[in-house]
């Protein structure tokens, strides 16, 4: 997915054409203005979390960023300390509520936009994604995931310059550390590209590597000071149903048979299920770190034809509504 819309991404419309597209983009500035607005209007106080970055992050993050400096480069750099710094930016001139308040509103407009205009005419999909609810609670529980994922779709859809496209994916990790492992998926999809690999060559690559990060990451956490190895049980399991493992199992083999081609321009994609599959019974991080890609995911979905297209955006449909109607959703979200 990020290949494909990148290859096209970099063409320059005509005058004429921009003119023609003008009401279009006019709708989309729109629709993400209101999506961002209704989000941002929401109670303050009424979703899980909320307490803790009004409390926590924003009076604080400058002494944070202190004991993190004190502790070395390494700790530093694996606690995310842009975020930190735009929380002291924010707070030198607004209250705790207005830092929380530009958190919602800034990233969930900048999602909303990037998504509208990268594949106009799956408009009604994209606007079921914005609403799906692993996508949307980022916006609204998880909002520094939230922030670094609109800086990461920026970089990945709307960015034409290269070198600019890979600061803003690299500064991902150090706003939301899930963005360690999305950039090494990515570099590894790259990879295989480059090297020509063949389909089945790339997902049996993207198997081994899962396994590797599986039995590495609580020694890397821990070696690097990362405040997740003290927060989480890295290996310890996790307490799942199985509905996700089965659910996406059931995606991602919808996916390969589209095809090899489809599986050639949509690795990362590809690679970010199985990544999300091999870890699901074993660490909780992963999950975050499938949210955070989750948007190109199913933007991908949108590529599948016939029968596969048909059963991926329905299921995926039947998913999310199931999961607002019984309250599950929304049970994870508020307090």
């Amino acid at each position: 997915m990020a290949n494909s819309v990148l290859a096209t991404g970099g063409v320059r419309p005509s005058s004429g054409s921009r003119v023609a597209l003008s009401p279009r983009r006019l709708a989309i500035f729109l629709l993400a203005m209101a999506y961002a607005l209704v989000l941002v209007n929401l109670p303050l106080l009424a979703f899980r979390d909320r307490t803790f970055y009004l409390e926590y992050y924003a009076p604080y993050s400058d002494q944070i960023l202190q004991r993190k400096v004190e502790q070395g480069l390494l700790p530093l750099l694996a606690n995310e300390p842009a975020w930190l710094l735009l929380n002291i930016a924010l707070a030198s001139v607004l209250q705790p509520e207005d830092v929380v308040r530009v958190f919602i509103f800034v990233p969930a407009f900048v999602v909303a936009w990037v998504l509208l205009r990268s594949k106009p005419q799956h408009i009604f999909w994209l606007v079921f994604i914005l609403l799906y609810p692993a996508v949307i609670k980022n916006h609204i529980i998880h909002v520094r995931q939230g922030v670094a994922i609109a800086i990461f779709l920026v970089g990945v859809l709307a960015t034409r310059h290269r070198g600019l496209r890979w600061i803003l994916i690299g500064v991902t990790p150090f706003i939301h550390s899930s963005f360690f492992f999305v950039i090494g998926i990515m570099l590894l999809a790259h990879l295989s590209r480059r090297l020509r690999f063949a389909a089945d060559l790339s997902m049996f690559v993207f198997v081994l590597a899962t396994a590797a990060a599986l039995l590495s990451v609580e020694w890397v956490a821990s070696a690097v000071g990362a405040r997740q190895a003290a927060e989480y049980q890295l290996l310890g399991g996790t307490a799942v149903s199985g509905i996700n493992f089965i659910f996406w199992g059931v995606m991602l083999g919808i996916m390969t048979m589209e095809g090899k081609d489809y599986l050639r321009r949509h690795r990362f994609e590809v690679a970010a299920v199985i990544l999300y599959l091999g870890t699901y019974f074993f660490t909780p991080i992963t999950a975050r770190v499938f949210e955070s890609v989750l948007p190109l995911v199913l933007i991908a979905g949108a590529e599948l034809t016939q029968w596969r297209g048909l059963v991926f955006k329905l299921a995926i449909v039947v998913f999310g509504v199931v999961m607002w109607i019984t309250g599950y959703a929304l049970g994870q979200m508020l307090l």
